[in-house]
């Protein structure tokens, strides 16, 4: 549930963008701010964490930050206006990136590189789960008692996984290899972690696989119920078979973990990704608009998204086993930039159609694999992880 609460809530409110439209008088754009504003504050927690949480230790701070997103529930619940909601999402965001990155880092405290890959990509599988259910929770949240019912329940949730974590959770950094704590040490660390090509060859495709998937996320609950027509409690089951998706790449990572290197699983789950973004801004300027012209191309996009997932956040820690969370920190950055961006970009491109998410799709799909190619061999990759 740790690792799972920062994507259910950046998803689980989808289906109630159009209500929030109207309940606070606000735009479609301004509507989709509330999502990039939520990316921004996972990509600029994740820096802060990083350091203190090699410093201090991981479970202090995931109490600390989920504390921050039990308050920023709150505050979602009761904003009266799109402006504060807007502020509370950041929040939110910046509350809920402790549990999401230090989970990682946890993994890598305590398993070695190989162990490690095939946990991640558990852990990837069902925190898939976590955004194929919130659409579905959400819609029915929504039908029945409103869209401000759907930040109480987090509300709930996180005042659950505070206490689990204080009276469960155990530490996993042990304090021989906590860092020490100074503005001169943090530099030399995020120096460290930046500079190196390994690092930042996984980091940057894992940000433009995460580009991809957030403009599909911010603008497919307009460009489904409003221009598709599909009903607003309808949407978190077609939302659903794009995250099957993602779970079935996840899956698939581990059963050929022992048959295919992680380097050729990284170059076909890339594949996939971009065939699937180029395909949908394909149909799309084919004039084939229809539902499954947006979902089937997605599933593809999901699929990538799931075999590589696990191999990139793994390969990007590798190298670093003395400040995991640091890091973790730093690719997460790089990751919700990514998302926080696109989904900005395309909140602003908006025109009434579904040509901006497509083509933000098809560059970010292309970007993702020719970032990998570029930037990590083959030589350095095998070299790095080891015998499988």
């Amino acid at each position: 549930m740790i690792m799972a609460l920062a994507p259910l809530a950046s998803a689980t409110y989808i289906p109630a963008f159009p209500a929030i439209g109207l309940a606070l008088n606000a735009s479609t754009s301004d509507v989709q701010l509330t999502l990039s504003a939520y990316m921004l504050g996972m990509a600029l927690a994740q820096p802060v964490y990083g350091p203190l949480a090699d410093r201090w230790g991981r479970k202090s701070m995931i109490v600390l930050g989920t504390s921050v997103f039990a308050m920023a529930s709150l505050g979602c619940l009761l904003s009266p206006s799109i402006e504060l909601l807007i502020v509370c999402r950041f929040l939110q965001a910046f509350g809920a990136a402790g549990g999401l990155v230090l989970s990682q880092a946890m993994v890598r405290d305590i398993f070695q590189p190989l162990q490690a890959a095939r946990m991640l990509a558990y852990i990837g599988g069902v925190q898939a789960m976590a955004p194929a259910v919130g659409p579905l929770l959400g819609g029915m949240i929504l039908m029945s008692m409103g869209w401000r019912a759907i930040f109480a329940v987090f509300l709930v949730l996180a005042s659950v996984v505070l206490f689990t974590v204080i009276t469960q959770l155990p530490e996993t950094l042990d304090p021989a290899r906590r860092q020490r704590m100074s503005p001169t040490t943090i530099l030399r660390n995020y120096q460290s972690v930046l500079s190196n090509r390994f690092f930042l060859g996984h980091s940057l495709t894992l940000g433009f696989m995460t580009g991809g998937f957030y403009s599909f996320m911010s603008a497919a609950p307009f460009v489904l119920i409003e221009l598709r027509g599909i009903p607003a409690g309808h949407f978190g089951g077609y939302y659903l078979l794009t995250i099957l998706g993602f779970i079935g790449g996840s899956f698939l990572t581990v059963r050929l973990s022992h048959t295919l290197s992680s380097h050729r699983a990284v170059i076909f789950g890339g594949l996939l990704l971009a065939g699937g973004g180029v395909l949908m801004m394909g149909l799309e300027m084919a004039g084939v608009r229809t539902t499954w012209g947006i979902l089937g191309p997605q599933v593809i996009f999901t699929l990538g998204s799931g075999i590589m997932m696990a191999h990139l956040i793994s390969g990007a820690l590798m190298p670093f086993p003395g400040m995991a969370a640091t890091a973790a920190a730093a690719m997460g950055f790089i990751q919700m930039s990514a998302g926080a961006l696109t989904s900005a970009l395309v909140s602003r491109a908006y025109d009434g159609t579904a040509l901006p998410m497509t083509i933000l799709s098809a560059n970010c799909g292309v970007c993702a694999l020719l970032g990998y190619l570029l930037l990590v061999s083959k030589d350095a990759a095998e070299a790095l992880r080891g015998p499988h």
